[in-house]
């Protein structure tokens, strides 16, 4: 079961905000934040372990059989966002995506690349589908390093979550300040 923030925190955050109300951004953030402490405990190292390897289970006819545990969820509004598989293994479709940490309604709404709004209309173009590829998002130290230094403007210097400071860094690439500490590396 994943839980939501309970109403009470509204007021656990008032009391701790001067008495003001918290801001939409500042709720929106621990959502985010509690979803994604809720992934780190079932993705756990075991669970890992057995994403990669599997599980041997005797199973009732039997026979012994091995079983890869995976959350399946639908997002796909449109084909571009779906990954081909290699023609070597056609049944292998790849459909990860960096979704932790980008921005609802941002400035490039794309889950898989950071072409902004603007060109968003070029879409199935040719020059769209090369720009897909040189503007991939990718899980790097650089994108990594944004979101930390985002954390570090707001837990340490004490900044609001929708703060300028805050925003500089995360709005060109539409993220969030909500770290991953999950690698679902299969390789």
């Amino acid at each position: 079961m994943i839980f939501k923030l309970p109403n009470a925190f509204k007021d656990f955050a008032g009391k701790n905000c001067d008495g003001k109300r918290p801001s939409d951004a500042l709720l929106t953030h621990c959502r985010r934040e509690l979803l994604h402490a809720q992934w780190d405990v079932l993705l756990d190292d075991d669970f890992l372990a057995a994403y990669k390897h599997g599980i041997v289970v005797d199973c009732c006819d039997a026979v012994m059989r091995r079983f890869y545990p995976r959350f399946f969820t639908y997002s796909a509004d449109y084909k571009e966002k779906y990954v081909e598989s290699p023609p070597t293994e056609p049944f292998l479709i790849d459909y990860r995506v960096i979704l932790s940490s980008i921005r609802d309604l941002g400035r490039c709404p794309c889950p898989r690349c950071l072409i902004p709004m603007a060109r968003v209309y070029r879409m199935g173009m040719v020059q769209d589908m090369k720009e897909r590829k040189t503007l991939a998002r990718v899980d790097d130290e650089n994108r990594r390093h944004k979101v930390e230094l985002a954390r570090e403007i707001i837990y340490k210097k004490n900044y609001a979550v929708n703060n300028e400071k805050v925003e500089s860094i995360l709005r060109p690439e539409s993220l969030v300040p909500t770290a991953v500490s999950i690698n679902l590396d299969t390789s």
